[in-house]
C-alpha cells in the first residue's frame, strides 16, 4: 500500500484534513506531460469511505442489481449519537462494516456498531 495514500485516508478519517481539502492540492500540483489526473480518491473520502477496504467494497462489491436498495455510508442516529454504517439494509435491518474495530472512529462507535440494530436513518452518502 502506498504510505503517503494511507496517510491521507486517516487524516479524512481522523478529521484532521478533509477531501475537500485533498482536491484542492491535487489540482495545485503540477504533473508531468502524460501523467493521468488524480483518480477518485477525493470523491470516495467525501462520500464516507475510511479505509482502503472500504475502498475497495465500494468499487468491487457493493455495486449492481445484488445491492440495489443497500446504502452505502448511512448515517443512523444510535443511543443519541450519529453513527455512520458502512453498508445498511434498511429491509433486513442489516448493518455492515466490514472492516470492523480497527478503522471504527472511536471506542464507544466500535461498539455501538458491532451489535447494530438501525431504527432511525437520518440520511446517507
Amino acid at each position: 500500500m502506498d504510505l503517503r495514500r494511507a496517510a491521507v485516508i486517516t487524516a479524512v478519517r481522523e478529521r484532521r484534513s478533509t477531501a475537500g481539502r485533498l482536491r484542492v492540492e491535487l489540482a495545485a500540483q503540477a504533473r508531468p506531460p502524460g501523467r493521468a489526473r488524480p483518480g477518485a480518491l477525493p470523491d470516495l473520502l467525501e462520500g464516507g469511505c475510511e479505509s482502503e477496504l472500504e475502498i475497495w467494497g465500494h468499487r468491487e462489491v457493493v455495486h449492481g442489481p445484488a445491492f440495489a436498495g443497500r446504502r452505502w455510508q448511512e448515517r443512523v442516529q444510535l443511543g443519541g449519537r450519529s453513527v455512520r454504517l458502512d453498508l445498511y439494509d434498511e429491509a433486513a435491518q442489516l448493518a455492515v462494516e466490514p472492516d470492523g474495530r480497527r478503522t471504527t472512529t472511536g471506542r464507544a462507535t466500535a461498539s455501538a456498531t458491532s451489535d447494530v440494530t438501525p431504527a432511525s436513518p437520518s440520511g446517507g452518502c
